[in-house]
């Protein structure tokens, strides 16, 4: 390799080595901006018209605050109420009841204890039988045909929040014995980060 080109690849990957050391640091700290200037949107104008007070973030420790306390209301009886009366009137009211169920109903199963939706790490076959994905359980036990199935939430990699549904009989799903968030990893990095070996579960698929 010549004296010239030998540069060449150096500065190469300098360069890529300076990209990916900054990437996950930049969009960090992009999120970080979007919600403070999210939050800013919210409450940090109508804050800064009662007090002139110059306080970096100021919305978004507002927004958080005003969270937090929405939170003790809803928690007590009048609270509750009325936000039984407010799910009420918008689970009835046309083209709003469209949007709203469905979001309620995620963040619901989501947030329930109760349940292993999007808790547990599977590998299937797909798209075909000779591949293997990674894929989240999003609800166990789905009737369909008088079959009982899993379904599963199949990601794209690098973008995760898009994917694909695929219902599965358990024997053909092999639950991996890592975490959601490792799992996660592993398909934004485009699998750079992928645990080696990837170990099934012990015992798991009977708990699906």
């Amino acid at each position: 390799m010549s004296k010239k080109k030998k540069v060449s690849t150096s500065i190469k990957q300098i360069f890529l080595s300076g990209f990916l050391a900054i990437l996950p640091i930049g969009v960090t700290v992009w999120i970080i901006l979007k919600a403070i200037e999210l939050g800013e949107f919210f409450l940090g104008g109508y804050i800064r018209k009662i007090t002139p007070t110059q306080i970096p973030a100021l919305g978004l420790i507002a927004t958080i605050i005003l969270i937090f306390f929405i939170g003790l209301f809803v928690h007590g009886y009048i609270g509750k109420f009325i936000r039984k009366w407010i799910e009420g009137l918008f689970s009835r009211t046309p083209i709003i009841k469209s949007i709203y169920k469905p979001i309620r109903d995620i963040v619901e199963n989501f947030a329930s204890p109760n349940n292993d939706n999007f808790k547990k790490v599977v590998l299937v076959s797909y798209p075909n039988e000779n591949t293997k994905s990674i894929g989240f359980v999003t609800k166990s036990n789905v009737i369909i045909d008088e079959s009982n199935l899993t379904a599963v939430f199949i990601p794209t990699t690098p973008n995760p929040t898009n994917g694909f549904l695929v219902y599965y009989k358990k024997e053909d799903m092999m639950e991996l014995d890592i975490p959601v968030d490792e799992a996660l990893k592993v398909v934004i990095s485009l699998g750079t980060t992928t645990p080696n070996p990837l170990q099934k579960k012990q015992n798991s698929m009977n708990q699906l």
